[in-house]
């Protein structure tokens, strides 16, 4: 019965997280002094299994052998086209501005 608990209040916080994301996402989205575009992105790294990244400061990035994703800061190149981080587990990955 516990594990089942367990998994319960994993799954609300999960949805919680996700919620919480999504909104950030807007407000971000409405702020005039995002980088946000409308361009397509492309990210990549070992274990990929989802990513979201709109060229703003965060992207969202979700691994293999994790049950979510998670948002991590960006570093985007001079010409705003390659922006690059690294997971709390330390994994690196790139998001590439589709052309």
């Amino acid at each position: 019965m516990s594990v089942e608990l367990h998994k319960g209040f994993a799954m609300k916080k999960i949805k919680l997280v996700l919620a919480v994301m999504s909104a950030a996402t807007l407000i971000s989205g409405c702020n005039s002094s995002s980088v946000r575009d409308d361009s397509s992105w492309e990210c990549t790294a070992k274990g990929l299994v989802n990513s979201h990244y709109t060229g703003s400061s965060h992207a969202m990035i979700h691994l293999s052998g994790y049950s979510s994703g998670g948002s991590y800061q960006v570093t985007l190149n001079e010409q705003k086209t390659v922006a690059s981080g690294t997971t709390k587990d330390g994994t690196p990955f790139t998001c590439k501005k589709a052309r």
